[in-house]
């Protein structure tokens, strides 16, 4: 049978990998896999997935669960802008919140400056280590408002409205500044997406469905998972520009993303503390920029701001905090 990822494997075996020269070191690749789905639902980071993992903060963002925003949205038409105290965290706030802003510019920018090629991915199953290790630029793709255009055409009519507007963002905008799409199964309206997708998609654009199991303890599933990262890994290849992961580039790219998390965490500590100096709009700008700039620039520029922040909470407390008695207000909503 065939399908999104090729030949598809008979019920109750392992999927073939795709051929390749050298050996891959994959079990950096099973790290991943025993971290991902954890990550995805944020759940705990257990004693097993090794040091990797132990010590970073876990908020969501730094690994590109938090989706772009709308194209053509202004700096200035944003979020209230945070209170920092020196003018290398002003011009970090700005980097990161303009990317987030607005990524189409962002990419056209890099393409033009002959920078490594982009690969959107959606979903937080995709691991975007490997997409770094494999020498590529990962960048998350989510929906943006508006009304749908092209996609309601070539959906079905139980597809949600994400899965519409992620689509949509592909044929109308991102699709011609990526060089290619990684889906991971999440739902059967984002299938339906991705094969849509793969029918529409410019000539030469790079496609990868990563099918990953549903459950994580059973019998094979760590073959499983370890075969199907190993296939993605190996498929990047055929992207130009890409390369061969190798451990030594993947452990590489999860400390980066390591990195980037932990800065996260230390933004997310700080509005935690003083709200009134960054707000949570300001975050959540902040955490999409860092789905879509360059990895090793948004760890610089967190470091910077988070760094910044925390020196002007040190300063003082929050005004009139009453010793900590201040109402807690919890927000909580669906995003993938």
């Amino acid at each position: 049978m065939r399908g999104l990822c090729g030949e598809l494997p008979a019920r109750g075996h392992l999927p073939r990998p795709l051929p390749g020269r050298g050996r891959l070191q994959v079990h950096l690749l099973l790290l991943l896999c025993r971290t991902l789905h954890r990550r995805g639902h944020g759940g705990p980071v257990r004693s097993g997935d090794g040091s990797l993992r132990q010590d970073v903060p876990a908020v969501r963002g730094g690994s590109g669960l938090l989706k772009g925003a709308s194209v053509g949205t202004s700096v200035g038409a944003g979020p209230p802008p945070c209170r920092t105290a020196g003018g290398a965290a002003r011009a970090a706030l700005e980097r990161l919140v303009r990317a987030g802003a607005d990524p189409v510019s962002y990419l056209r920018e890099r393409r033009a400056a002959g920078a490594n090629p982009a690969v959107g991915y959606v979903c937080g199953y995709v691991p975007e280590e490997v997409i770094l290790a494999a020498g590529l630029h990962p960048v998350r793709l989510g929906g943006r408002p508006g009304p749908v255009g092209p996609a309601d055409s070539r959906l079905q009519s139980f597809a949600c409205s994400f899965a519409r507007a992620c689509l949509d963002g592909l044929l109308t905008l991102m699709g011609s500044e990526v060089a290619g799409v990684v889906f991971a199964y999440t739902c059967d309206s984002l299938r339906a997406a991705a094969e849509s997708w793969r029918i529409h998609a410019p000539r030469g654009t790079f496609f990868h469905f990563l099918n990953l199991p549903a459950r994580l303890e059973g019998r094979g599933v760590e073959d499983y998972t370890r075969a199907a990262l190993s296939r993605f890994a190996l498929s990047l290849q055929a992207v130009e520009g890409g390369r061969p992961v190798t451990g030594e580039g993947l452990e590489a790219a999860v400390r980066l993303t390591a990195a980037v998390r932990a800065g996260l965490g230390r933004l997310a500590a700080v509005r935690s503390a003083r709200p009134d100096i960054l707000p949570g709009s300001t975050f959540i700008a902040v955490a999409r920029g860092a789905t879509v700039l360059d990895r090793e620039e948004v760890a610089r520029d967190l470091e910077t701001l988070a760094a910044d922040l925390e020196a002007v909470v040190e300063a003082g407390p929050l005004p009139d905090d009453r010793a900590g008695l201040r109402p807690r207000v919890l927000v909580t909503g669906g995003f993938l």
